[in-house]
């Protein structure tokens, strides 16, 4: 699918995920390619191509990186990585990349790292409003 809004990057957006979250990923990944975004997520690792290194390069092709925030993500020793690599990639750009997204989580399991930004609570009724124009703004700046 062919991006109409981030020119020079060839996902508009990452999406770091657990395999546990598999239906939810996709409920956003079908939103989001239909408003005419493109995703990236572990699923479309090939056989054979090493995790760490596929997700680092798609993380570096995508326009922002939306972290879909559950327990069973929390507790992925991947989490970590792509929570450490989203951050350091956002203070170098001094934009917002990461898109921290909330899904059956409470408050006091939130991770503290992402306590000052702007998330995103996937059971609210505003949602994929507010997701699809924190994507697309080229204002959305620290």
């Amino acid at each position: 699918m062919e991006s109409t809004c981030s020119p020079g990057f060839q996902y508009d957006v990452f999406i770091g995920h657990s395999s546990h979250d598999s239906k939810v990923v996709q409920e956003l990944r079908k939103h989001l390619h239909s408003v005419k975004l493109t995703t990236w997520a572990c699923d479309d690792i090939r056989p054979g191509e090493p995790q760490y290194l596929s997700i680092c390069a798609a993380m570096c092709r995508s326009r922002r990186c939306l972290l879909l925030v559950t327990q069973s993500y929390i507790d992925d020793d991947l989490f970590h990585f792509a929570l450490n690599d989203a951050l350091g990639r956002q203070c170098r750009l001094g934009l917002v990349f990461c898109l921290p997204v909330y899904h059956q989580l409470d408050l006091s399991s939130r991770p503290y790292q992402l306590g000052d930004m702007p998330a995103f609570d996937y059971s609210s009724s505003d949602f994929w409003q507010k997701l699809e124009c924190a994507i697309k703004s080229e204002d959305f700046l620290l």
